[in-house]
C-alpha cells in the first residue's frame, strides 16, 4: 500500500452534470494536476477506465450504480481487487494519466511534484478502492438541484439520441464492430430519458455521496453548485486552500469572473416546473432543496 503520509490525491466525487466539470476546470487553473489526457468532461481516462471497469465487477454502470456496492460486502473479492489496484497504479499502467514525460521522471504518482487528483462521478460509488489505496486522500463532493441534473441529463440524452443516428456515429459503430461487438451507445441512457428515471438517479448519488462524506470530517469539502455560482471567488479560495494550491488574488478574481452565474437554478425556467418540483417536494427537502 502507498505510503498514507505521500502525496496522497484530491479525488472528486458528485452526480453527473453537478458542476464537477466547472470545478476540476476551475482547480487545474489553480494548479490542481488532474491528468495528462482527459475527456471532454474532464474525467481523467485513465481513472475513468479503472472506476467502468470496478463498476462492471458487480454489473453496475454510471446510470445504474447500485450493484457496484455489492462488492463492498464481499471483503475476500475486495482484497483482490485491491491487489489489482495497486498494480495499475504503478508504472508503467499510469502512462495515461502522467503523460510520457512525467511518467519517466516520477514513474509512480505519489512522487508527483505538487498536488494532483482526478475527477470522476463514479467515484462516488467507488470511493472506498480509492480510500484504501490512498488512505490520505482528500474528497471534494459536489451537488445540485436534483430538477436541474435531471433536466440536464435528459437534453444530453436526446442530444446523445440524435448523435447516433447520424451516418457518420454508423460507420464509427460499425467499423469498431469488426473488432469486437459493439455494446451499449455511450452516453445514451434509458433511464435518463424521463424526468423520474434521472431524477432517482440524482438519489442515488446524493445517498451514496452523503454515507461516504459523513465518515470523511476534516478530509472532505463539500460544494453545493449553486452556492459556488453565487459568490465564485469565496469558493475558489476555500478550494485552493483545501487543495493546498498556491495561488493569488488576482487569478482567483480572473477565474471567478469566468463564472456564469444564470446557471444557477435554471429548473425555473422550463415550463413544467412548479409541477415538477411539487411532486418530488419532499425528496428534495431531504437534501436541502
Amino acid at each position: 500500500m502507498p505510503n498514507s503520509h505521500g502525496n496522497s490525491p484530491i479525488i472528486i466525487i458528485g452526480m453527473h452534470r453537478s458542476g464537477t466539470s466547472m470545478v476540476t476546470r476551475m482547480l487545474e487553473s489553480l494548479g490542481l494536476f488532474v491528468g495528462a489526457r482527459k475527456d471532454d468532461n474532464h474525467e481523467a481516462l485513465f481513472f475513468r477506465r479503472i472506476n467502468e471497469w470496478l463498476m462492471s465487477l458487480s454489473g453496475a454502470t454510471w446510470d445504474y450504480p447500485a450493484a457496484s456496492l455489492d462488492l463492498l460486502n464481499d471483503s475476500q473479492l475486495c482484497k483482490v481487487i485491491g491487489d489489482y489496484l495497486k498494480r495499475f497504479i504503478k508504472f508503467p499502467y499510469t502512462f495515461d494519466y502522467l503523460g510520457f514525460p512525467e511518467l519517466f521522471r516520477r514513474r509512480t504518482l505519489e512522487s508527483l511534484e505538487g498536488p494532483w487528483g482526478w475527477k470522476d462521478p463514479r467515484n462516488t460509488f467507488t470511493l472506498q478502492f480509492w480510500l484504501d489505496i490512498f488512505p490520505s486522500a482528500k474528497v471534494i463532493n459536489i451537488h445540485r438541484h436534483g430538477m436541474d441534473v435531471a433536466s440536464s441529463l435528459m437534453t444530453r440524452h436526446r442530444k446523445c439520441l440524435s448523435l447516433i443516428q447520424s451516418e457518420a456515429y454508423k460507420r464509427r459503430f460499425f467499423l469498431r464492430s469488426l473488432l469486437r461487438p459493439s455494446g451499449r451507445f455511450t452516453p445514451v441512457s434509458v433511464r435518463c430519458s424521463t424526468v423520474e428515471g434521472a431524477f432517482s438517479l440524482w438519489e442515488e448519488y446524493m445517498t451514496q455521496a452523503l454515507n461516504l462524506t459523513g465518515r470523511l470530517n476534516s478530509d472532505c469539502l463539500d460544494i453545493q453548485y449553486e452556492s459556488f455560482l453565487e459568490d465564485p471567488g469565496k469558493y475558489l479560495k476555500e478550494l485552493a486552500v483545501f487543495c493546498n494550491l498556491k495561488c493569488n488574488d488576482m487569478l482567483l478574481h480572473r477565474l471567478a469572473e469566468k463564472i456564469d452565474s444564470t446557471r444557477a437554478w435554471a429548473y425555473k425556467s422550463g415550463p413544467l416546473a412548479a409541477k415538477l418540483i411539487d411532486e418530488r417536494k419532499d425528496r428534495l427537502a431531504m437534501w436541502g432543496y
